[in-house]
């Protein structure tokens, strides 16, 4: 071993030592890197959720709803405080590591959520983009899914329709819509599930949906 050894010229050992101190420096700052963004994401996931704990809290100071409309508010708020609290417990520094999350108690990890054809928006939208009249909504496999109708908010002749899957930890929220053509009016839910739902429109006309691809078309009626 000695005489292969002496093989090596005197700076290998040198570079090989130089070598690997650059490693070690690069992984490093890697994890510092990932760590960063981990953190920020986290910090922002928090802040929306804040505003959105705040903005429910103000819809539900409305003396105006109605009683569907207040226990749907009422189970969203308790969602989005679940959520909040989960992020307390675990605190900012497993976030900040990358460590796995841990799942919150069966108990806990889920509220109960009204399903069916609901009435009212929940003021998911401002004004100027949709009056949205009533829903549907119900679980589907690990996900919320609410499918709203109603009218476009710069045209009153025109439908639409807002899809909004919210995960069971409520964490994240995917919005989709489409529109019908412009002069039927606003649409309303009448019945359906999560395969397919049939709405009608203020002239009368009625359509279908699929809530799953978000395609709109008008039903013949011969």
């Amino acid at each position: 071993m000695k005489t292969v050894l002496k093989k090596f010229h005197p700076g290998f050992s040198i570079l090989l030592v130089v070598l690997i101190l650059a490693a070690a420096w690069l992984l490093f700052s890697t994890d510092i890197a990932l760590g960063s963004i981990l953190a920020q994401t986290a910090n922002e996931a928090d802040q929306w959720e804040d505003a959105e704990v705040e903005r429910l809290r103000e819809q539900l100071e409305s003396k105006i709803l109605d009683a569907q409309v207040r226990k749907s508010l009422e189970e969203k708020l308790g969602m989005a405080e679940l959520a909040l609290e989960e992020r307390e417990l675990v605190g900012e520094t497993v976030y900040a590591q990358g460590m796995p999350v841990p799942t919150p108690p069966a108990g806990r990890a889920e509220i109960a959520f009204q399903t069916g054809i609901l009435q009212g928006g929940e003021d998911i939208l401002p004004p100027s983009e949709a009056v949205l009249l009533n829903r549907w909504q119900g679980k589907v496999g690990q996900e919320y899914w609410q499918v709203f109708a109603g009218a476009n908010g710069s045209d009153s002749s025109q439908g639409i329709v807002v899809r909004v899957i919210t995960s069971l930890d409520r964490l994240s929220s995917e919005f989709d819509k489409v529109k019908a053509p412009p002069g039927d009016g606003a649409l309303t839910i009448i019945s359906g599930d999560q395969i397919q739902l049939l709405l009608q429109s203020e002239s009368g006309r009625q359509y279908k949906l699929n809530p799953f691809s978000m395609e709109l078309w008008v039903v013949d009626i011969d």
